[in-house]
Order: structure tokens, then C-alpha cells, then sequence
């Protein structure tokens, strides 16, 4: 267990409760099963009220504590009161977390095989971002061209300030797409797209100008258009 003083990506701040961290997705059912126990069982913890959970085996761990990023909050916060719920509610809570983020921040790291397994609830989910701007997509197998899964990729409207003029204010807002999605997007278009090989992102490469994505979890929606 750590003490957890990081904050979001875009607004760093201190956080006053303890952070538990699990090294594996495949490890969360296990990880929960222990968490509950510990804190149910020893004496010395009584003080301590919700904790945060997540992992640091991704690249935006702050996305599982908070839930997304400015304006695009898929899922809750990942603090839990580990006296007052069980281990399988966690567990399944958890893993739903982990999928959500994978597709929407970190999609060019997910296997086949994870395809497989979350390709249904995926687009569950997904239908419910409908009424956002957006498109589907279908994700196949590279080797046989299978269906493994379809969902929506929704845009979103970033409030970025006001403009004031002539006694009106006005709202400014930027139309942006988590970088998980742009993967997707710019695939659909038949960019030149290339995951870098560690998984800390990909790289696009357009009339002899190569961009990179992976530093920020969302980017301009408009932006992608210098890509393709």
C-alpha cells in the first residue's frame, strides 16, 4: 500500500487517501480476495476509510482513479471502502475499469485474445455514447480478417474558455477524442500508423512528417486530419 501524491494528468494535486496497487490485470480477483481480508481483519487499518485502487502497468494510471479525463468520464472513481463491499463486486468492478481504459487510452496495446473477451460487453457499453458525435468501428483479426468486435468511438466537446466581447460571453469549446480512439480513427482512414515497440504509444506518418501519440490520454479531434 502507498500513499498515492500524484493527481490528474492535466491538474496535479495531493491526494488524501492511501492508493492499493495491482501489478496484473490477471491478478485482480486474487488481489481483491487479499485486500478485503486485510482490511477487515487488522486492527491497525481501522483509520483508514476509502482507498484508491488501480495499477501502474499502464500509462495513464490516474485514468483508473478518476475515471477518464476532463469531459469524458466513462467510468467512477476507483476508491472503495473495503469493510462495507466484497471482494467479487471489487473484482468485477475493477476489471470493467481496466477494459474501458484499454479501449479508450491505450488501444493499441490490447491483444486478440482480449478482443475476444471483451468484444461483446465492449459494445454494450459503448452504445450507450450514441448520442455523442462519432463512428463505428470494427476491429479484425490482421491475419484472417474475423470479426472480433465492434463499438462506437465517440468525439467529445472540451470547454476551453470564454471569449468575451461587447458585453457577451460566449463559451470556446475544442473537440477532442481520447488518444485510444484516435488509434482507431486514424486506422479507418488508412493512416501509415505505427505502434512504438516498448507500447508508449504510436506514430503516424504523413507526407514525410511523422506525429507521435502516448504523451497525453486525449488530443484535438482536429488535429488528425495533418495525419491522413
Amino acid at each position: 500500500m502507498v500513499t498515492y501524491t500524484g493527481g490528474t494528468y492535466a491538474n496535479p494535486e495531493i491526494i488524501d487517501y492511501a492508493t492499493l496497487l495491482y501489478s496484473d490485470v490477471g491478478e485482480i480477483d486474487a488481489f481483491c480476495e487479499r485486500a478485503v481480508k486485510m482490511f477487515r481483519e487488522q486492527e491497525e487499518l481501522r483509520t483508514i476509510g476509502e482507498v484508491a485502487v488501480s495499477t501502474e502497468s499502464v500509462l495513464f494510471p490516474q485514468i483508473l482513479l478518476y475515471g477518464g479525463v476532463p469531459g469524458v468520464s466513462f467510468k467512477e472513481e476507483q476508491t472503495y471502502d473495503l469493510r462495507a463491499v466484497e471482494a467479487e463486486e471489487i473484482s468485477r468492478e475493477l476489471k470493467d475499469a481496466y477494459m474501458c481504459y484499454m479501449f479508450l487510452f491505450e488501444s493499441w496495446n490490447i491483444t486478440t485474445d482480449q478482443y475476444r473477451e471483451w468484444g461483446e460487453a465492449y459494445e454494450k457499453r459503448s452504445g450507450e455514447w450514441e448520442n455523442e458525435d462519432g463512428e463505428w468501428h470494427e476491429e479484425r483479426d490482421p491475419d484472417t480478417g474475423e470479426l472480433l468486435c465492434r463499438f462506437f468511438i465517440p468525439t467529445y466537446d472540451w470547454l476551453e474558455g470564454y471569449y468575451s466581447g461587447e458585453k457577451i460571453s460566449m463559451p470556446m469549446y475544442t473537440r477532442m477524442i481520447t488518444v485510444g480512439n484516435a488509434y482507431y480513427f486514424l486506422r479507418d482512414r488508412e493512416a501509415d500508423v505505427t505502434v512504438n515497440a516498448d507500447g508508449s504509444g504510436f506514430t503516424v506518418k504523413f507526407y514525410g512528417t511523422i506525429t507521435g501519440f502516448g504523451d497525453e490520454p486525449s488530443v484535438k479531434f482536429y488535429d488528425l486530419r495533418d495525419c491522413y
